[in-house]
């Protein structure tokens, strides 16, 4: 080969020159024996700079400043006086060498000693002499270039939804307006005027889960309310229809909490009220979300009517450093004759009586403990706390016979919360009787004992859930419903059975 001039290497792009110097560096590094791969390397190095000098020798023709090999071959037929040749592929892996412009690290700087089959000596310059020719990077296209501009067909579809959502929007303000939503909110109100309540005359008003600041003309005032408890009340008692109920007493609680009213008469009833209805009607989230409410209030009512008879909170009792039997006996006798005392004893009971029932065993433990602590010393001596407090000892002693003796003492609704506790303490009580009572049980006796109506309600019982068997004389076998019960019982997996050890 001739002699390259360097300006013709400078001339070629900055990836040609360094698949270049992969080449001459394969050459110069492949086996003397091997000449097939020498001849190869060493007719596609005679091509890259033949092809460089060419370009060259047709930018001095044509009188053109240097320029890149990349600039001079978009120059077609004008500068090379022939159609452009295509671009080089990208550089592939050659004899087990990496050819990639970033494969190999010490390129920039070598010099060839050695020369193939007539090939001049070559130097490779440093990287940053032959940076100074490099592509001039793509400028990026501005946003109205990117953005084409849209079809017709586009463009009546967005004017068909600009005119829906025009409509939509005049449809929401016309609502607005009739169900006063343009009117101050209660939140507003309140930083005016602490006392500002609301202006709906409305008895009746379903109940929606607030998302956004009420309005004053959606929210009823306390006189309104007092009527609207009265309505629900006739409507419960005349057509017992829990939903509505359910409904309105939620949409009066709701009122009332947006005015800030926590406190007072109304709020006790409107609570006490739905407290006792959902307790008849098993729902208990409902009562449990009443009785902590309930809780609170109570135990302000309390201490109020405590100072107010000049009596101590703690005690219940005359304020004095010492107090004989009948003292102590007529504090109670004066605590029960108080003002709502009995509406807050029989609260405080339905609380023990629920936390001694409802939930696992450990459940029960802990919060029949945070509620026997939690009881008012002033009210332990109320009758409704009194009898709750011997539910709970009979219910963890298992003494069925005074758990169900107690069941026909109960107060006012606590029967509703005794019937969540019966059936456990039945399932115990038969198995204790099956044990005990050998050989048979009459079933007039199981009836009595476990608070059944009638002699025909505890037969169905025994039948259903303990696999009884009956002899002709209405009495149980004990023995033979034992052997019924084992047979019957579903046996565990192994693998439930081994996780105890």
């Amino acid at each position: 080969m001739d002699d390259i001039d360097v300006d013709a290497l400078k001339a070629m792009p900055k990836e040609e020159r360094r698949a270049l110097a992969k080449l001459a560096k394969a050459l110069l590094n492949c086996p003397d024996d091997d000449e097939e791969t020498k001849t190869v390397l060493a007719e596609e190095l005679r091509k890259r700079c033949a092809r460089a000098r060419a370009m060259l020798e047709a930018q001095s023709r044509s009188g053109a400043p240097t320029t890149s090999y990349a600039k001079a071959a978009a120059m077609g037929s004008t500068a090379l006086g022939r159609p452009p040749p295509p671009p080089p592929p990208p550089p592939p892996t050659l004899f087990g060498v990496n050819a990639s412009p970033y494969g190999a690290a010490n390129v920039y700087g070598y010099e060839s000693t050695a020369a193939y089959d007539g090939m001049p000596s070559v130097r490779f310059e440093g990287a940053a002499a032959y940076d100074a020719d490099a592509p001039e990077p793509k400028r990026k296209k501005t946003l109205y270039e990117r953005v084409e501009a849209p079809t017709s067909k586009e463009h009546a579809a967005r004017m068909d939804r600009a005119h829906r959502f025009a409509k939509e929007a005049a449809k929401f303000a016309s609502e607005a307006s009739k169900s006063g939503r343009n009117t101050p909110t209660m939140q507003e109100m309140k930083k005016r005027d602490a006392s500002a309540v609301g202006t709906n005359l409305a008895l009746e008003k379903k109940y929606f889960r607030l998302t956004e600041a009420p309005s004053m003309a959606t929210v009823r005032p306390p006189e309104v309310l007092v009527e609207s408890l009265k309505l629900v009340k006739q409507r419960w008692t005349a057509n017992g229809d829990y939903e509505y109920v359910k409904d309105q007493l939620k949409s009066i609680r709701q009122d009332l909490t947006v005015q800030h009213i926590r406190d007072g008469e109304l709020v006790t009833q409107v609570y006490q009220t739905h407290a006792r209805i959902a307790l008849e009607c098993a729902d208990h989230a409902e009562y449990n979300q009443c009785q902590a409410v309930l809780k609170s209030l109570h135990a302000a009512a309390l201490e109020r009517v405590m100072e107010a008879n000049c009596m101590d909170v703690d005690a219940g009792k005359k304020k004095s450093k010492k107090r004989s039997f009948s003292d102590r006996k007529r504090s109670s006798v004066e605590i029960a004759s108080l003002p709502g005392a009995d509406d807050i004893a029989e609260f405080t009971a339905y609380r023990l009586l629920y936390a001694a029932g409802a939930g696992s065993k450990s459940e029960r433990s802990e919060a029949l403990l945070r509620e026997l602590r939690d009881v008012p010393k002033a009210l332990k001596t109320h009758p409704f706390v009194t009898h709750a407090l011997e539910v709970c000892e009979a219910k963890a002693s298992s003494n069925f016979h005074r758990f169900f003796a107690s069941y026909a003492k109960v107060a006012r609704m606590g029967a509703y919360l005794m019937d969540i506790m019966a059936p456990s303490v039945r399932h115990d009580a038969v198995r204790a009787m099956i044990r005990a009572y050998a050989p048979t049980v009459p079933v007039d006796f199981v009836s009595r004992v476990l608070g059944f109506e009638t002699p025909d309600d505890a037969r169905a019982y025994l039948i259903e859930h303990h696999f009884a068997v009956i002899d002709a004389e209405d009495r149980m076998d004990c023995k033979a419903t034992s052997a019924a019960i084992a047979a019957n019982a579903p046996r565990r997996p192994i693998s439930e059975r081994l996780s105890r050890f």
